[in-house]
């Protein structure tokens, strides 16, 4: 402390002088990217440094604080830098939010694909437990009135094969007559007879 006139002053210059030695070793880039590094590389380097031991002083370490350009040109370089930085980050966040969004839709996309591909599969399945259920009764049905009529004529017609030839006989009558019955109630029908069909000509 004797040997300066304004100790805080002195320390203060050589402090500074050293971390403009470290900065001015390093590309700029590699300052903006990690300045905090490069001061704390200078502080171990200047812990062996006398001129803080001869003043009784203990060099704990440096610390930047903040920095400035000395000219108006690299001002305007480091404003287009910091404004370049924030859009990028502004669009890469903007970006993740519409892909998160697009892969959110995309999910729920598939998952209603495959709710409306179940469906359709357990309708379909339900149809057709519906036909065979229906073609079950149907066909229990028409056994019960074909055995009923077979087996109603036995008395009057004893041959098996001739009670089964009628009960064939008037299903197809009873068949040609409700489809002329269809055809009959619909407006652009056209009905077309032969002979055979009237019981002529036969």
């Amino acid at each position: 402390v004797n040997s300066t006139f304004d100790p805080s002053s002195d320390v203060a210059q050589r402090a500074r002088s050293t971390l403009v030695q470290a900065v001015s070793r390093v590309a700029f880039a590699t300052f903006m990217k990690d300045f905090s590094s490069i001061a704390a590389a200078a502080s171990q380097r200047a812990a062996s440094d006398t001129f803080y031991t001869d003043r009784g002083l203990r060099l704990e370490g440096f610390e930047v604080t903040q920095f400035s350009t000395v000219d108006f040109d690299t001002t305007q370089f480091l404003q287009q830098i910091v404004k370049e930085t924030a859009n990028q980050i502004r669009r890469r966040q903007e970006a993740t939010g519409e892909i998160e969004v697009k892969s959110e839709q995309l999910d729920a996309d598939i998952v209603f694909e495959r709710r409306r591909s179940e469906l359709v599969n357990r309708r379909a399945e339900n149809q057709q437990l519906e036909a065979s259920s229906q073609g079950r009764v149907t066909g229990s049905r028409l056994v019960g009135v074909a055995d009923t009529v077979i087996g109603g004529l036995d008395i009057s017609v004893p041959s098996l094969a001739e009670r089964v030839r009628l009960y064939k006989s008037q299903q197809m009558r009873q068949g040609r007559a409700t489809a002329t019955e269809d055809l009959a109630t619909s407006n652009d029908a056209r009905l077309f007879l032969a002979p055979c069909d009237l019981g002529l000509l036969c």
